[in-house]
């Protein structure tokens, strides 16, 4: 639900100079969008050769207008990834090509021509009539709540996010449907990764009828049958919100990323063969407002309790 694009810095000057091209690009990337701005090779790099393509290039005052628009918005949120390094003595694009072989291949890449006539290059010449399978993204899904169906379509997510908060007021450690679809998104996770990194989660949940003591819940996650589904390298903290005196109810069950902010219909466990959910991607203001609610300085709810998973 949200792809990452290498995107060649030529490129954004050509867009520059045609007003519906540079509309179309800036309402299709951007946070709360499908589409973000893969960071490769690493921005002080991509920048470096953007300045110099600019430099060398004679626009227009509107032109230049655009292409700061642009840049502005395709560099605000970035996706960052970790690269199998950059050859300087190549082209932008041949480096492209041999990173999405050998590292976490892009959603598309963006370049002036397609001159290795492969099928995940995007040519400038084409905008607006991309391959299909490359550029059309959905926004919303409804899928069969199962582990599996879930983890795979929150994958493109996982595999470009850096950490991750999942609220669901009612997830129990101790529920084999909750432990199920939370190990499938643990791999999912990791997938791309290093083991010698860390990695920050978190995971927020209610306080609600029947609800354990927090001793009881501390007891639930770092039981053995729990902790065995969490890669040595990941950082676990849960969080237990109630509501606040004529406050906003806890009902509604998110993904928080750094990303983008994914809404479920029905929640992240794994449910019957029959069951389904809906995942929705927020926009820009909904995940501002949902992500001050839980991690902000003045949270909706109160906090009853946190603690790290060991």
């Amino acid at each position: 639900m949200i792809y990452d694009y290498a995107i060649e810095p030529d490129v954004l000057i050509e867009w520059s100079r045609d007003q519906l091209i540079s509309t179309y690009i800036s309402e299709s990337f951007g946070f709360g969008k499908t589409r973000l701005m893969a960071e490769y090779p690493n921005f002080k790099k991509w920048k470096k050769q953007f300045n110099k393509a600019w430099k060398q290039t004679d626009i227009s005052d509107l032109d230049q207008s655009r292409l700061v628009e642009l840049f502005l918005l395709l560099t605000e949120s970035r996706i960052k990834r970790p690269f199998h390094g950059y050859d300087g003595e190549k082209e932008w694009l041949a480096n492209a090509v041999i990173e999405n072989r050998c590292g976490k291949p892009f959603k598309g890449i963006i370049a002036r021509t397609n001159s290795f006539s492969k099928d995940n290059i995007l040519p400038n010449d084409r905008v607006g009539s991309w391959d299909r399978n490359r550029w059309c993204t959905d926004i919303s899904k409804r899928i069969p709540k199962t582990d599996e169906n879930i983890s795979e379509a929150l994958s493109p997510i996982f595999h470009n996010c850096m950490d991750f908060t999942l609220v669901d007021p009612y997830f129990r450690a101790s529920k084999e449907q909750w432990r199920k679809t939370f190990g499938c998104i643990l791999k999912t996770f990791m997938a791309y990764r290093s083991s010698s990194d860390m990695y920050c989660i978190e995971i927020h949940i209610a306080e609600h009828l029947n609800a354990p003591s927090a001793e009881h819940l501390k007891k639930e996650f770092c039981s053995k049958r729990f902790t065995e589904i969490l890669p040595p390298n990941i950082e676990l903290r849960v969080k237990r919100w109630s509501q606040k005196k004529g406050g906003e109810k806890l009902h509604d069950r998110f993904l928080l990323t750094d990303i983008g902010c994914v809404q479920s219909s029905y929640g992240f466990d794994h449910g019957t063969d029959s069951e389904t959910t809906s995942l929705t991607l927020l926009n820009k203001q909904d995940c501002s407002l949902i992500k001050h609610q839980y991690l902000g300085d003045n949270p909706a709810f109160e906090l009853d309790f946190e603690f790290l998973v060991k």
